[in-house]
Formats: structure tokens, sequence, C-alpha cells
């Protein structure tokens, strides 16, 4: 209670503050992979006494950057306090939950994120409508929004093409190994997800064959029956079994070959910077639904096999992926980013708002 006590009164020099461009930061990660690029390219349109990046409870020590004003609220009242006193500011959020609910509506709240699926599942559409603006990086996430917020009589909210902040990395096709090929199996955390699902003795076979990187979903850490399943997998002591922990899925995908998945979104990734299909594991046909709330399924038919739980017919669904290689995804990333080339530009919008 002091500490908030504290926190409170160190921050009342920045309430009332206007004519600022604030992100809001929910952990390293994040910024890393968006704010960080965000602010490189804000930089030259505004200037850096005009940036400030704040959080709430989470230290922001490893922005390095001395020049930008860090400011992290350990308590919610004096976040709301921040909030409600501030004006004519663009507050740019990486987090669906931080949004217009807790402003003065005196500011434009601009959502941002790294995801190539689609924006509109229950969950994080009830909070988007929330938001003054929504970036979109793909054809399907601008398509499917659209209609979503024509659906819903929704006029408000501006959708913003936005360039894909990994965009570079699906220009070239990544070669795939000759011999000794590596398969990256890639868990969700909810419903019938993979590690709810799989078979050990599915990796046993695999591994006469493959490589492989077995890659949790990064709350399957904070979940203890989760924890119970890597531990066992650990015990297979299988030498070409890896199980990687590390925060940026690029990596695995650049160590892979091929890709087992369920319905998480890395599919879309790995297709667009591989080229090849992946192999997606659901447990019933109703799983299917979980798979279009995040991919079109016109794009899911370009980019994954299905597969329910079939182990008797997996590797020849691996070697039919391997062997016919898609064409039309090349043409698929063409048409999905033809349109998105390039970054926001806060400065107009805070010239149009204000």
């Amino acid at each position: 209670m002091i500490n908030k006590i504290i926190s409170f009164f160190s921050h009342i020099k920045y309430f009332g503050l206007a004519d600022k461009v604030i992100f809001f930061c929910e952990n390293k990660v994040l910024y890393e992979k968006i704010i960080k690029k965000e602010i490189n390219i804000l930089k030259k349109q505004i200037s850096l006494s005009k940036i400030i990046v704040i959080s709430y409870n989470y230290e922001l020590d490893f922005i390095y950057e001395t020049n930008i004003k860090k400011l992290n609220f350990k308590s919610e009242i004096s976040l709301r306090f921040f909030l409600s006193n501030l004006e004519k500011s663009i507050i740019i959020s990486t987090t669906p939950t931080f949004n217009n609910k807790l402003s003065n509506g005196k500011n434009k709240f601009i959502y941002t994120h790294h995801s190539l699926g689609l924006l509109t599942n229950s969950y994080i559409f009830n909070y988007l409508k929330n938001f003054d603006y929504i970036c979109v990086n793909n054809k399907d996430q601008f398509h499917n929004l659209k209609n979503i917020l024509s659906k819903n009589k929704i006029n408000s909210i501006k959708i913003l093409k936005e360039k894909y902040y990994d965009l570079e990395h699906f220009d070239n096709e990544i070669k795939k190994n000759n011999t000794n090929k590596t398969i990256l199996i890639a868990s969700s955390f909810y419903g019938n997800s993979i590690i709810e699902n799989l078979d050990m003795s599915l990796l046993i076979k695999l591994s006469d064959k493959y490589n492989i990187i077995y890659r949790p979903h990064p709350e399957s850490r904070k979940n203890l029956n989760h924890l119970d399943k890597l531990n066992k997998l650990e015990t297979l002591s299988l030498n070409n079994l890896t199980i990687s922990y590390v925060n940026n899925t690029r990596s695995d995908i650049l160590n892979s070959d091929l890709l087992i998945t369920d319905y998480s979104g890395i599919c879309l990734s790995f297709a667009y910077t591989k080229k090849i299909k992946s192999l997606n594991l659901l447990k019933k046909k109703e799983d299917l639904k979980y798979l279009t709330e995040n991919i079109s399924q016109e794009t899911i038919n370009k980019i994954s096999v299905i597969n329910y739980y079939n182990y008797n017919t997996i590797i020849d669904d691996l070697d039919t992926i391997n062997l016919n290689k898609e064409n039309d995804i090349q043409n698929l990333v063409d048409k999905q980013f033809k349109e998105f080339k390039k970054k926001v530009n806060y400065k107009d919008i805070i010239k149009d708002e204000f």
C-alpha cells in the first residue's frame, strides 16, 4: 500500500498532460516486437519529448532510450487518474482491454498488434469496440473487420491499414533442408489443443524420421497439468526432440521444415515464411470453428491440411505436404499484403483529430 501511495504522488507532475503520443506497454516481448519499432518510426515524425511509454505494475527498465519518458503506474487509481486528466493525446495499445473505457473521452485510442489472424472473435471484438482506430495488416483482417463493424452498425471506428512488423521476412522463400528434416509441433493453450491430446507414441514414431521441435504456448508454463505433460516429454529422452521456450516464434519457424499445429495462428506465419502448408490436428469437426475464428476459410484451404488425430495417416499427410509444395501460397502472400506496405503516420492522426 505504501508503495502505491508513493507511486501516486511521484506521478502527480504528469497529471494534466496534453498533446502526447503514449504507448501502453504490457510486457517486454510486445515492446521489442511492436512498440520499439513504432517509436523508431515515430521519432522521424514528432519530437521525442512528446513520446511516453506507460505500464501498469510492470517495470520498464529494459527501455534504454534515455530521451523517452517511462511511467510505471503501480496502482490502478494512479493510472486512471493519469488517463482521466490527459487531453488531446494519442494512446497506442497492444492490449485489447486497455481502451477508451479507462479514459475521459478527450483522447484517441489506437489498437495495434502483431497478429496475422482475424480480430473479430467474440472475446477480442468485445474490447475492440472501445477503440477509435484499429490497425489491420492484411486483406483478410481488413475485410473481416469491415464486415463485422458494418453488421454491428458501428461507424465511429476507423480502420488503419498498417505494414506488418515482420513483412520483409515473407518476401523471399526460405529454402527447406534436403536432409534431416525438422518438424515444428506448436500447441495452442485452450480447448482441444495439441498439448491436451497428443499421444507420446506419435512423437516416438515421428522421431524415427524427423528432428522435432516441440513449442508449447507460453501460457502452458503457468498451467500445472501442461507442465506435467512437458515434464513427461522431457523424460522421453529422444535425442532429436527439443522443447522450445523462446519468445520469438520466428527462430523456431526458420529452424523447421514442416509444421504440426492445432488452431494456432502460427500456421499463417509458417505458410507465409516457408511457402508450404501446415498439418492442423483437430480433435473433432466442431473444433474447426476455432480455426475459422482466427483464419478465413478461404485461406485455411490454401495453407492447411486438416487431420482429426488419425495417427495412421499423419506420416503420409506430412509426406504429401513436403512433396507438393504450394505455389499458390506465394500468390496468397502477394494478395494479402499488397495494400499494406506502409506504417501508420501518427502525426497525421494528431493533426486531423486535434
